[in-house]
């Protein structure tokens, strides 16, 4: 790693650079025999502070003391409270899930516990004249909700070759392919503004895709079935930055640098 501050920065990046430069040295291939190196890790990801939202038996008390009402049928907080019919607005799912004591808890269906393995396979070694770096990496993430998930695959290859005393080039080449499914944030912000009375289900286990007579608040679990919402972002990048370098005089070097860096990206 390396850090270019102030002249040194701005003459080679310009105002970009105004701020400082760090320039980081990927791994690169030494002189020797072949060595052979692995890594990998296994994981588990869960959700940490999960909001204390109401049960059934909470929310249907808050109601129906905002629905206390005086004998102008203004509502006041010292009123009495209409029967469940007048608060429930006659809603038959919220009713039946009253009087059955049931309650349903959307954050609790939706979060789940998440998984992470990750691999990497590298190759190193060369001669004198010419060392080399090659690795191949994969990463893939099951997300804490169904149905999202990220997966990566990466190569790379650092090559560096000496023609004489004078000149040596080199390449550093970055190949990579993400594949992301983003899923649908409804999936949260329907779970934390659903109320916890109602009917996900209907009577033969299929989903209602209104849990209770809102007309506005959808059940989330319907975003979680398959198909239903696909937002998959694949993204492509390919980095082969080449360089030159000529030694002047002792103690003097000059290195030019070409970098391409390509990235194609899909969403649907």
């Amino acid at each position: 790693m390396e850090i270019l501050k102030d002249v040194a920065a701005t003459a080679i990046y310009g105002s970009r650079g105004a701020n400082g430069v760090i320039l980081i040295t990927t791994k690169r291939g030494r002189s020797g025999a072949t060595k052979i190196n692995y890594s990998g890790y296994y994981g588990i990801t869960s959700v940490t502070n999960v909001p204390d939202m109401m049960n059934g038996e909470e929310y249907a008390a808050g109601r129906r003391e905002a629905f206390r009402q005086d004998a102008n049928s203004r509502f006041s907080y010292d009123g009495t409270i209409p029967n469940d019919e007048a608060v429930f607005l006659g809603d038959a799912a919220q009713l039946e899930s009253i009087r059955l004591g049931k309650s349903f808890d959307y954050l609790d269906a939706v979060l789940n516990q998440g998984f992470q393995n990750s691999h990497q396979l590298s190759a190193n070694g060369g001669s004198e004249n010419t060392q080399y770096n090659v690795s191949l990496g994969y990463f893939k993430e099951d997300g804490i909700i169904d149905l999202m998930d990220f997966e990566r695959i990466t190569g790379r290859l650092n090559l560096d070759h000496r023609i004489n005393d004078t000149f040596k080039f080199g390449i550093s080449m970055l190949l990579s392919n993400s594949v992301n499914n983003w899923g649908s944030s409804a999936v949260m912000s329907e779970s934390l503004s659903n109320i916890p009375i109602g009917k996900p289900y209907a009577d033969d286990g299929t989903l209602n895709f209104f849990a209770f007579n809102d007309g506005i608040r959808t059940n989330p679990l319907s975003e979680l079935v398959p198909g239903a919402y696909v937002d998959e972002r694949i993204s492509t990048r390919f980095f082969a930055p080449v360089y030159l370098q000529i030694n002047l005089t002792d103690g003097l070097q000059f290195t030019s640098t070409f970098g391409p860096d390509m990235r194609f990206r899909r969403r649907g």
